[in-house]
């Protein structure tokens, strides 16, 4: 009764804590002729008007746009098929308020809704920096530019909509590649789930499970996108079996298993579900503050294209492995947390069928 107590009182906190969401409110305050509606992972949201449809995207905090005292975070408005900027908007800053008037009232963020995307994401827009306002003017520009190249790179258009049949397909070989390793439960299978998972989605799509993702997943499920496709399947899959993605597709997994079986002093930790439910909390918290990438990290550094700051996160995580395996996974990993609550929800609905039965 306790431990179904906890589940339950985690499921509702996690559905409040999205309830409220800053972004969300801070769209419908600046569009509220448009329904808003927050639609996939990197702070993406869809505002839907009488005569047209929008989306906005939102600067990480841990985005290199920062001023002379911390981020600047902005939400950029922009066509359906990010063809054009419609609006830019200021979510919040750290930069003395004087500097950051300064830089809007030279005409630097006014200046980008008619510089082109291309010419924004190549750096040729033509735009600089203001003189006395140099720190605040640079973080602006710098937001803007990644911004709007991130909503470029990741925002699907019309066409993604209905992916050609191929990809389908490919993602339906995964599917059923993680089924029979699920269900088979032989290690040929499990290898063989990872390599066509992580060269698929990862690596090949660009694309990956977070938190983020599941989150804006939730509400508004993309079904007819190979992501939105087999997020359906783990979601379903993870009321039956405990955590199947972490153990047969996650490249942090593999990465785990694999530092399991390399000869070396070892560090061994027990699942820690304690930590893990209070980590998942906080990760819900730093969402809800802003801080998208607690909700993407490590995950995102297995996506391409890959940089150095991803290849070190890569690398790093699997010397960890090599010494503290599963440490991430059994203690941290908010993605595996909710799959585990989803198993455990699905284990006390079996049994109360069970006692009526």
């Amino acid at each position: 009764m306790k431990k179904t107590l906890m589940i339950f009182l985690l499921l509702c906190s996690f559905i409040m804590l999205h309830a409220e969401d800053l972004r969300k409110e801070f769209l419908i305050k600046n569009y509220p002729d448009h329904k808003v509606k927050m639609i996939s992972q990197d702070s993406l949201y869809l505002l839907k008007g009488d005569k047209e449809i929008l989306k906005a995207f939102f600067t990480d905090k841990f985005s290199s746009a920062r001023g002379y005292v911390g981020p600047v975070i902005l939400a950029l408005i922009v066509d359906e098929d990010v063809t054009s900027v419609r609006d830019i908007l200021l979510f919040s800053h750290n930069e003395t308020p004087g500097f950051f008037r300064m830089a809007e009232n030279a005409g630097i963020i006014k200046a980008h809704l008619s510089a082109g995307v291309d010419n924004i994401i190549s750096g040729q827009s033509g735009i600089s920096a203001v003189s006395g306002a140099t720190f605040t003017s640079d973080a602006i520009i710098t937001a803007i530019r990644e911004t709007i190249t991130l909503a470029k790179a990741d925002v699907p258009n019309k066409s993604a909509k209905k992916p050609p049949l191929m990809l389908l397909m490919l993602t339906v070989i995964v599917i059923l590649a993680g089924l029979l390793a699920v269900y088979l439960k032989k290690p040929i299978l499990r290898y063989i789930s990872f390599a066509l998972y992580i060269g698929f989605f990862p690596v090949f799509l660009g694309r990956i499970l977070s938190l983020n993702y599941i989150i804006g997943y939730l509400p508004s499920p993309v079904i007819l996108t190979p992501i939105g496709l087999l997020a359906a399947f783990i979601l379903i899959l993870s009321f039956f079996k405990n955590r199947p993605y972490c153990f047969y597709m996650c490249p942090v997994g593999l990465l785990s298993q694999l530092g399991c079986k390399v000869k070396s002093k070892k560090c061994t930790f027990r699942d820690n579900r304690t930590l893990r439910l209070m980590s998942f909390l906080l990760f819900n918290i730093l969402y809800l503050l802003g801080f998208v990438y607690f909700t993407v990290f490590p995950f995102m550094a297995f996506v391409t294209p890959y940089n150095p700051l991803k290849i070190i996160t890569i690398i790093v995580f699997a010397v960890v492995s090599l010494f503290l395996p599963y440490i991430w996974c059994n203690n941290l990993c908010p993605l595996g947390t909710l799959f585990s609550i989803q198993f455990d929800m699905g284990r006390i609905l079996k049994n109360a069928i069970k006692k009526r039965v």
